[in-house]
């Protein structure tokens, strides 16, 4: 995780915060990836705290992971995995082990440590003409609206009210569609040409041009797809925790207007144009008629 923050040029050699006036946006499953996860929150909030003095911001979204330990579910919590957590600024405390009682009370909404951190990360972010979720937008998303689905979300796991928000399930029973921390139809190798027009519709809707989202593991590295409206949906889940997956990020250069005027694939091998990663819609009927994304041209780093 550091290395990949070195990469970027938001972090040095020890750790601390050079990007500057930057925005890091992290896309969210920070938990139940790996004994460190102590470690990977302890920097993201210290390089918070430093980069809002120096006119930037480190934004942690939410993920799956980060909802599921709200409600007490820590079937994907490794054995030993918070045996590193240590005081850091009375956010967090030592844990010895994953003892299920010590990590319900960090966890507990309302008042434990974790859960009031999580309570200051969104669902979903907007940041010029780049739209920012872990899953991925889905109509519902709009119809609650960002910032309403934010401030829900964030009353629910500080305990200022019991019910949680329905959108935030992994499928919601009335509209029968995914939740944005559970979409996996614009991470998957192929998307459906209706996805790829629905997102477009809600790009639209919003005033934006381009959605960056995690939550599904690309081997192949970051990479986009472009819309027949030429949108773009960016996907940056690139399996650090896995120790498999690239040292990468996206990098977007925004003039003040707010349009992304550039693209970047930022590694240790070095920066690519991120144009070179990004895939067209490809017209290969599927036997229901419907067109799908044709094979990857991905270049390697």
């Amino acid at each position: 995780f550091l290395r990949c923050l070195r990469s970027a040029g938001v972090a040095d050699e020890r750790g601390d915060w050079c990007g500057g006036d930057t925005v890091l946006v992290q896309v969210g499953d920070v938990l139940d990836r790996g004994v460190d996860e102590a470690g990977c929150v302890e920097t993201l909030l210290r390089l918070r705290h430093q980069s809002r003095k120096s006119g930037g911001n480190v934004v942690v979204l939410l993920g799956n992971h980060e909802i599921l330990n709200a409600e007490q579910d820590f079937r994907y919590a490794a054995s030993g995995q918070f045996s590193h957590w240590k005081v850091a600024g009375g956010i967090v405390e030592k844990l010895l082990d994953v003892m299920k009682g010590k990590r319900a009370r960090l966890f507990q909404r309302g008042c434990g440590p974790m859960a009031m951190f999580l309570s200051s990360c969104p669902v979903v972010v907007q940041i010029g003409d780049s739209v920012f979720c872990h899953g991925g937008l889905t109509p519902a998303t709009l119809s609650h609206g960002f910032q309403q689905l934010n401030d829900d979300t964030s009353a629910w796991l500080q305990g200022r009210r019991d019910d949680k928000p329905r959108i935030l399930e992994p499928v919601d029973s009335e509209r029968h569609e995914a939740s944005p921390l559970w979409q996996r139809a614009y991470g998957m190798m192929r998307i459906a040409n209706s996805d790829l027009a629905r997102l477009d519709r809600m790009l639209d809707a919003v005033g934006a041009s381009k959605m960056i989202i995690g939550h599904t593991p690309q081997p192949m590295g970051v990479n986009g797809v472009e819309t027949r409206a030429g949108n773009q949906v960016w996907r940056v889940d690139v399996g650090l925790a896995e120790q498999r997956g690239r040292i990468e990020c996206l990098e977007l250069l925004q003039a003040a207007s707010g349009v992304t005027e550039s693209l970047t694939v930022l590694g240790e091998g070095g920066c690519d144009d991120a144009l070179y990663r990004l895939r067209m819609n490809w017209h290969a009927p599927r036997k229901q008629g419907e067109m799908e994304l044709g094979p990857p041209g991905l270049c390697s780093v």
